[in-house]
């Protein structure tokens, strides 16, 4: 056929610490409340071209960052989309995209009980990329 098109999407969400009976149990630092993952991906051929786009979104709750559980990093969203074309006879893909789309201020990387009052290292903010591969 001229023309085809595939879309996967995967969406996943879990929470950590619920209460028990009419104990909160407490939260180990580093480990958020919750967490969600929507992950789409488009595909379409046209002949001998592909083209793909692709959205990532997380949303992490708020985490503990000592033992004591008075620190917290923020909840936090982070979209970052991308997109491609690939053309198998000429054996290149193109990419194009942008990280953090929202410009959002979080941490990936937590020091947890961090000394010197330094709790976490921030993500970069908002980022383009372009890319270009060749196949031998």
């Amino acid at each position: 056929t001229p023309f085809a098109a595939r879309a996967h999407c995967k969406c996943t969400c879990a929470t950590s610490y619920p209460s028990v009976g009419i104990y909160d149990v407490k939260r180990l630092p580093g480990s958020p409340k919750w967490t969600a993952n929507a992950i789409h991906t488009w595909q379409i051929w046209k002949r001998e071209h592909q083209w793909r786009l692709h959205t990532w979104i997380r949303g992490i709750g708020e985490t503990p960052l000592m033992d004591d559980g008075e620190v917290v990093h923020p909840t936090y969203v982070v979209v970052n989309l991308d997109g491609a074309w690939h053309a198998p006879n000429h054996k290149l893909a193109l990419n194009v995209g942008v990280r953090n789309v929202s410009n959002t201020s979080y941490s990936g990387w937590h020091q947890l009980n961090g000394v010197f009052g330094k709790l976490y290292n921030p993500a970069p903010p908002r980022t383009w990329f372009v890319s270009a591969t060749w196949s031998l």
